[in-house]
């Protein structure tokens, strides 16, 4: 940039650069001189503010890139995390599973006891009925009907008839012991196979984790 004032010969030395031809080449030189100084300036500014812009627009880019990446991240890593919620939900279902098994031992237990008391019972009021004792072993109906039989024969008329009834209250509490036991089976069997499924859903989600580490 040009600056009137610089470039102006002073008028006290027009009379000497008439005078001295080589007084007024060494003042033009001069002149010139500080036109290209403040020309050098005014590029030097404007480069540094280009170089600002620029520094501007590299660091602006490398976050846009930094947030692209996390953003990729979280993207490959949602299906993950969606089967490990899946996991959980069925860990609760399997807990449930259990707790339900744990509760469903105390009636198979109760039944078992009732047995018991009920055999004690009977031997304490009449010693010929100790042959009952034998019937909670026995696994079919005829069995049962055999067994007491054997006893009403063994005996008068008259424990015949209770004989009946303690064959029906058998029969009952071992048909019911034997629905509890198999729904016990059954809940184990389901808890396994709800093991087996989360493990194999494990060994899934951890597979590509091995082979990228791999």
């Amino acid at each position: 940039m040009l600056v009137s004032e610089s470039t102006a010969i002073p008028s006290s030395l027009s009379c000497s650069l008439e005078l001295d031809p080589l007084l007024r080449d060494l003042v033009e030189k001069k002149l010139s001189l500080k036109r290209n100084v403040t020309a050098m300036a005014t590029e030097l500014r404007d480069a540094r503010n280009r170089l600002a812009s620029q520094e501007l627009l590299l660091a602006q880019e490398i976050e846009a890139r930094k947030f692209r990446n996390e953003l990729d991240a979280f993207r490959s890593q949602l299906p993950v995390m969606t089967t490990l919620l899946h996991c959980s939900y069925l860990l609760g279902k399997l807990n449930d599973r259990n707790n339900s098994m744990s509760e469903g031992e105390f009636p198979v237990n109760n039944v078992a006891e009732q047995l018991n008391h009920l055999e004690k019972c009977l031997e304490s009021r009449d010693p010929t009925l100790r042959q009952f004792k034998d019937c909670y072993s026995l696994r079919t109906e005829s069995d049962i009907t055999d067994a007491f039989a054997r006893v009403a024969f063994d005996n008068d008329d008259g424990v015949a008839k209770p004989g009946e009834d303690i064959r029906a209250l058998s029969a009952h509490w071992v048909n019911r012991s034997k629905e509890l036991e198999s729904q016990l089976d059954q809940h184990r069997r389901t808890a396994q196979e709800l093991k087996r499924r989360v493990m194999r859903l494990e060994l899934c989600i951890l597979e590509p984790y091995g082979n990228s580490i791999g």
